[in-house]
């Protein structure tokens, strides 16, 4: 488990130095997104898939149609259901 941290070390100000070595762009850091960098690319492999405009996909269109005929399905039962008095 964590050790517990006073409200001291949480909140306490930095100094200019410790703000500017927490900002510095590190190339070892695995993980983190830096938005000034400009080697940032795109698998070519994904950019290909997002070019795609054949229409919607096959299986979105099985998924709706199963729906649709489950609602109908249901909306038949209960308009067969006795009525309440």
């Amino acid at each position: 488990m964590r050790r517990r941290q006073s409200e001291a070390e949480t909140t306490r100000q930095y100094t200019e130095e410790e703000i500017q070595s927490l900002s510095r762009v590190h190339d070892h850091v695995a993980g983190i997104i830096r938005p000034d960098t400009g080697n940032l690319h795109m698998p070519t492999e994904l950019a290909e898939a997002g070019q795609r405009t054949s229409g919607p996909p096959r299986v979105m269109l099985v998924i709706i149609t199963l729906s649709l005929i489950f609602i109908a399905i249901i909306t038949y039962f209960v308009s067969q259901m006795p009525r309440k008095d």
